[in-house]
């Protein structure tokens, strides 16, 4: 099936174009692609989008709102990345901001 104007996006279509321009540190490029494969239920799309609002250069109270809650629900659906990147937040968190972070890319 292909898709026409009427058709809703390819999850898997939209998240592969998503992580091409994630790999080229085109964060904010991959934003829509990545957003339109979340929204239709893709998990690795999720943690990615995640990551990808995370090194954005959007409004950063936004971002990491946003960020949290999309990694968070990839978690809960058993994205081994995005668990590590929910727990890396938390504790940055806790830590009050303190600390350095790493974040997981799960391609």
């Amino acid at each position: 099936m292909s898709a026409t104007n009427d058709s809703p996006p390819d999850a898997e279509a939209q998240f592969k174009i998503g992580c091409e321009l994630m790999r080229h540190h085109k964060e904010t490029e991959a934003l829509p692609h990545l957003q339109v494969a979340a929204e239709l239920g893709h998990t690795k799309a999720k943690s990615m989008l995640g990551v990808a609002l995370i090194n954005s250069d959007l409004d950063p109270d936004y971002k990491w709102e946003a960020a949290f809650k999309w990694i968070k629900e990839a978690a809960n659906e058993g994205d081994s990345a995005a668990m590590a990147n929910r727990d890396a937040i938390q504790r940055k968190i806790n830590n009050g901001g303190q600390g350095a972070m790493l974040i997981q890319y799960s391609w």
